[in-house]
């Protein structure tokens, strides 16, 4: 299991580096992992603010049910 796994990740890493190659040749590689740096942020940032996340602690075990507040 832990193969496939690893073998996945890394198919998926190879697969984002040829996808994402030529746009940060063409804008500059310090440009692009700037972009990215704060598209993660504020994707990281809303989760925050995401109901069921914050309720998170909540939800029982058994009872899956999440509350919106």
């Amino acid at each position: 299991m832990f193969s496939l796994l690893m073998s996945s990740t890394t198919a998926m890493a190879l697969i984002g580096l040829v996808v994402t190659s030529p746009d940060a040749d063409a804008v500059g590689v310090s440009i692009w992992y700037l972009a990215a740096g704060i598209t993660l942020t504020v994707v990281m940032a809303y989760g925050f603010f995401v109901p069921s996340l914050l309720h998170i602690e909540d939800a029982s075990l058994w009872n899956a049910e999440i509350k919106e507040f």
